[in-house]
């Protein structure tokens, strides 16, 4: 049985869009047959180390390069020997700029599997703090078999074309299929007492980078009230979730719910008109991608890459042309509703797990049939 670990920063069952994205693959891989272990953070709400077939390898550890690491020293040798000395066939990093990436960074001579990396949009790029950080990073990066990216218009992969960096694949985001394809577990709306006709949604941590100041702000500028607005989100800054409920506290159609289960999040896709985001800095937003498969129309700044859309979805530039673009939509059904039914048909083509998973095993595959046969 072929070994594959993944490692990220967090992951099941507190995580954000880097810990979803590893689950939905970790889960495949386990149920094709590879022994498939997740390295991450360990969580106080963890309360098993494995899920799905996927054995969890938690540390107490946080932190990255630049910022330094939080952990005991004996905790980061610990995660090293692991990495190092536990004879996996292929190991998978997910994004860079954290402590079990980093540590893999530092150490990469000692680790003799295939290793790919999945960058994630180096959000610190133009950060100062990390310039040094990013004039060493190719060094190291030219010593992985693969590196994957999400699309071709974010600053990650335009890093890797300046510094010729070698092997590498685009494969996209995507949504579950198997959460997406199937009719809502929850009346949401019902439960919640949604009254209005229409329904828009923005799901997203609260923090300041995720704008949901931006998402409201463009809201109270409705003068309509047969629409609702409801926010989800898992984890918070509480200054930052303070100030956007203040901003809110006039609207009663604006309602926010936290760590609501899983399975209400994705009916609340499904019953929603539309999807509201606001966000400052992404790669490639998950949200968009689960967008297309509830067939519910995305409303966005033009954040990560959100322009390999630009056909299917809407991108505004400040609140009040969102506040148009909902206005629009909603009196003009028939031409957004043709933008969704199109996108939805590329998602089915193109972005589900079971097509996303299958480039993964190739890589992975490839790179065990070069390391057998050196060919």
């Amino acid at each position: 049985m072929k070994k594959i670990l993944f490692t990220v920063h967090d992951f099941y069952p507190v995580c954000g869009g880097a810990g979803e994205v590893v689950y939905r693959l970790a889960k495949r891989f386990a149920k094709a047959g590879y022994e498939t272990t997740v390295a991450t953070q360990d969580s106080p709400f963890r309360s098993a180390n494995e899920v799905d077939g996927i054995k969890i390898a938690p540390f107490k550890i946080n932190g990255n390069k630049v910022k330094g690491y939080q952990g005991k020293t004996s905790e980061i040798k610990r995660y090293l020997d692991f990495v190092i000395n536990s004879n996996f066939d292929t190991i998978v990093n997910y994004a860079a700029q954290n402590w079990c990436s980093d540590l893999v960074f530092e150490n990469i001579p000692k680790i003799k599997a295939p290793k790919i990396l999945v960058p994630c949009g180096y959000s610190h790029l133009k950060d100062p703090r990390y310039f040094f950080y990013f004039r060493w990073l190719p060094k190291i990066l030219k010593e992985y078999d693969s590196l994957v990216y999400l699309t071709r218009i974010t600053q990650d992969f335009e890093y890797h074309q300046k510094h010729q960096l070698g092997n590498f694949v685009i494969i996209p985001n995507g949504a579950d299929e198997e959460e997406f394809l199937g009719p809502p577990t929850v009346n949401v709306k019902e439960k919640y007492r949604i009254k209005t006709p229409y329904l828009a949604i923005c799901v997203a941590n609260y923090f300041f980078l995720k704008g949901q100041d931006f998402v409201i702000a463009a809201f109270n500028k409705l003068t309509r009230n047969d629409i609702t607005l409801v926010f989800i989100g898992q984890q918070k800054n509480n200054l930052y979730y303070n100030i956007i409920k203040w901003i809110a506290r006039n609207n009663n159609r604006i309602l926010f719910l936290e760590n609501i289960q899983r399975e209400e999040t994705i009916s609340f896709f499904k019953a929603a008109d539309f999807f509201l985001f606001g966000s400052r800095l992404e790669c490639s937003p998950l949200v968009m991608f689960e967008s297309f498969a509830a067939q519910t129309l995305f409303i966005t700044r033009d954040v990560g890459n959100v322009l390999d859309f630009k056909q299917y979805l809407e991108i505004v530039n400040s609140p009040m042309s969102m506040k148009n673009v909902l206005e629009k939509a909603i009196e003009n059904p028939a031409v957004y509703q043709e933008k969704v039914s199109l996108v939805f048909q590329t998602y089915l083509n193109h972005h589900t797990y079971d097509a996303i998973f299958k480039k993964y095993q190739k890589i992975v595959e490839e790179r065990a049939k070069i390391e057998r046969t050196g060919v």
